[in-house]
């Protein structure tokens, strides 16, 4: 009799550690998932009136963006020569069940002939003066955010490397969420290279890309 009560004391015990740990299991989830919406909401973008910004400093900012579902393209503005630059850097090729029903011999002739048809053409243009206070003015902004960041966990979106390259450094932000500072840069440098193609594919590129933002 005594062995079966000390049996049933131990099969209790070892329910109640189970549970225990069951719970500690569960409260860790939920600990951890209230953190991560916590952090997902952190404020990234104050600005700090102790960061000085001179405009000289600027001399160049190269943004290269990678899309889930558009072809990779890159921006580049220079203060030096006062120009904005677009730029392909990637070509999705278009392997659709139409590609398969192509005599095999003609399939890569028939990818040239789409990326031709929906390939961006690179150019530079110089931007006047009123532009580039509107460029100088974000930056200010983002630099003064002291160029935070974060990144947000997500399935389909896009990836934006942005170097700034200043007098005496460069800046790498690599986020698939840019801040409301970034995001202002970002939609001002797009606009510009809109505006400055004559190229209606490169424009539709464009447009495209700033739906990412």
């Amino acid at each position: 009799m005594k062995n079966l009560v000390l049996f049933v004391l131990i099969i209790l015990s070892f329910a109640n550690c189970r549970e225990d740990k069951t719970t500690n299991s569960v409260e860790q989830l939920s600990y951890k998932k209230d953190k991560y919406l916590v952090e997902s909401q952190r404020d990234v973008e104050s600005l700090d009136s102790l960061i000085e910004v001179e405009n000289d400093d600027l001399e160049r900012i190269r943004i290269r963006i990678f899309p889930s579902f558009e072809q990779g393209h890159s921006i580049t503005y220079s203060t030096r020569d006062h120009k904005i630059g677009f730029y392909q850097i990637t070509q999705t090729l278009n392997r659709t069940e139409d590609y398969y029903k192509i005599p095999e011999g003609k399939r890569e002739y028939h990818l040239y002939e789409f990326m031709k048809k929906n390939s961006s053409q690179n150019f530079q243009h110089e931007i006047m003066k009123e532009e580039e206070k509107v460029i100088l003015k974000h930056w200010e902004a983002f630099k003064k955010a002291n160029y935070q960041f974060k990144n947000v966990e997500m399935m389909d979106g896009a990836e934006f490397f942005t170097s700034i390259y200043e007098r005496d450094t460069i800046v790498y932000v690599n986020t698939n969420s840019p801040s409301t500072h970034q995001t202002k840069l970002l939609k001002t440098l797009f606009e510009l290279c809109e505006k400055y193609t004559e190229d209606s594919i490169t424009k539709r590129n464009i447009s495209r890309l700033k739906e990412y933002l």
